[in-house]
């Protein structure tokens, strides 16, 4: 067992502070905006409780934590979640058994099934994809609601069968991560909706619907 003292002067879990170790449970304290990369990975860890005040979860945080199955606490802050950061435990395998999305917070979307193929309408109530969350899916069509805020990073990155990413009602929109949709080799329907502010490096390199936008002398912009 680890117990934090209180007051808590961090702000911050750093990279691999628990990997491998044999925690079974934790409440991390309030204070806490930060879980590091790879944090907990490959740790024994079986449930967590998460503060109020967390706003990031790094990329493979969690990653190989077979046992971790159970996540409480206020997850109201987090505003954005690394690639793989469940990866490998309990938690995202009990998700995906039964459901297209895994879902944190009921807002959070984590990981599509790996099965899932052909066309999607994500759930209305999503305000942020997870980093890598739709990576290598079979999708062919994705229809993105009016409460997403957020895509992150490598988001759909390298989804061969991706024609056509519907954000028309997609009014919220604030950032458009890095490689989002790079090498989307498919997709060529899309429009930026004018609340987008952030886009990526590399957002939609190698993308049909990109090509057909630049060329040499030719200034392409977004809003």
């Amino acid at each position: 067992s680890f117990t934090f003292v209180e007051p808590v002067g961090i702000s911050t879990i750093a990279d691999n502070l628990f990997m491998g170790t044999g925690l079974l449970s934790l409440t991390l304290p309030e204070g806490i905006t930060s879980i590091g990369s790879y944090a907990f990975s490959s740790s024994q860890l079986e449930t967590i409780s998460l503060p109020s005040t967390l706003t990031n979860i790094g990329s493979s945080a969690f990653n190989s934590t077979m046992s971790l199955a159970t996540i409480t606490g206020n997850l109201s802050g987090i505003t954005h979640v690394g690639i793989d950061a469940f990866y490998g435990t309990t938690w995202l395998y009990t998700e995906l058994m039964s459901n297209d999305l895994a879902i944190l917070d009921d807002r959070i979307v984590i990981k599509v099934n790996p099965s899932l193929s052909g066309d999607l309408v994500v759930p209305e109530m999503m305000e942020l994809i997870a980093d890598g969350a739709f990576m290598q899916s079979q999708l062919t069509s994705v229809v993105l609601p009016p409460n997403l805020l957020s895509i992150g990073n490598l988001a759909f990155y390298d989804c061969p069968d991706l024609d056509t990413v519907d954000m028309n009602d997609a009014t919220s929109l604030l950032v458009i991560g890095e490689q989002s949709f790079y090498n989307c080799v498919s997709l060529g329907s899309m429009t930026i909706p004018s609340t987008v502010i952030d886009v990526g490096d590399d957002a939609f390199t190698l993308t049909p619907w990109l090509s057909s936008k630049t060329g040499p002398g030719v200034l392409f912009m977004i809003n």
